[in-house]
């Protein structure tokens, strides 16, 4: 067995799988939080926002998940919707990054916009599970969701 650099990339991709759906729990899971406080019309506390702690690690692999996900699609049928889940996938990977950002400068006591942090959580979700459900469909087939409600 002989090493070859530029198997490295194909070996990134493959990890795909593995590293998506950490940060869609835990972004989604913080978005259903941050939902419930601003249903509750609780103000986000001076220390930061309590769903920072899922944003943080949710950002982080958000971001290997796209960069593994863009290495993977390189091996795949080029397709619009393999283009779709690509920028859905960076776009989360951006937003869920921005949405960190300003809640870490919330902490820091640095002046953001008070409801920015919310925004671009509420923003990052639904990119989310857009870019994830055209994910889906490109591994399970067109419908797959909508064909399991066919049978209840």
């Amino acid at each position: 067995m002989s090493f070859d650099p530029y198997a490295i990339p194909d070996l990134i991709g493959r990890f795909h799988p593995f590293l998506l759906h950490f940060p869609i729990g835990l972004l989604l899971w913080a978005g259903i939080v941050e939902l419930i406080e601003a249903i509750r019309r609780q103000p986000i506390p001076a220390n930061g926002p309590v769903s920072l702690p899922m944003v943080i690690p949710g950002a982080c692999f958000a971001i290997l998940a796209a960069t593994s996900g863009w290495l993977l699609a390189d091996q795949e049928t080029p397709s619009s919707a393999l283009d779709w889940h690509r920028w859905l996938g960076v776009s989360t990977a951006v937003i869920a990054l921005v949405t960190a950002g300003v809640g870490l400068a919330m902490v820091k006591g640095r002046w953001v916009p008070r409801n920015g942090y919310r925004v671009a959580l509420f923003l990052c979700v639904p990119v989310l599970a857009w870019g994830g459900h055209i994910g889906g469909e490109l591994k399970w087939g067109d419908g797959y969701i909508e064909k399991g409600f066919e049978k209840v």
